[in-house]
């Protein structure tokens, strides 16, 4: 009979302990001593949780864990929502798509009065 079944409190808590360092992350075989996420009834560790489930970067790919920005039909890092070509911020100014990615009137050669114009018409 294994311990853990077994009713002695010192079995029991010797299998708890036992148990516990034996905790592992569902896809890898990391103990999980500093906690884990759970997601359908399986414990990870933080890492593969968000290597797996977290909503990914348009722009660098990893995992969004924080602050995010939504465009083009994709969450970005603040700091990676930039001009493809000349990696400039959009901060307040306006942007173009190209191959689903943002870059900036100057790298596509628009005069900024020409945006304006276009604007008001």
């Amino acid at each position: 009979m294994p311990p853990c079944i077994e009713r002695s409190d010192v079995i029991i808590r010797d299998c708890f302990v036992a148990c516990l360092s034996t905790f592992c992350c569902a896809t890898a075989a990391s103990s999980l001593t500093g906690g884990f996420h759970e997601k359908d009834g399986k414990p990870y560790c933080r890492s593969d949780y968000l290597s797996l489930f977290a909503p990914k970067c348009g722009g660098c790919t990893k995992p969004i864990t924080d602050n995010y920005i939504t465009a083009l039909n994709a969450q970005w890092h603040p700091e990676c929502f930039v001009c493809r070509d000349c990696k400039c911020s959009f901060s307040g100014t306006s942007f173009y798509t190209v191959d689903a990615k943002p870059v900036c009137p100057k790298c596509l050669g628009v005069d900024e009065d020409d945006e304006e114009e276009a604007e008001e018409n």
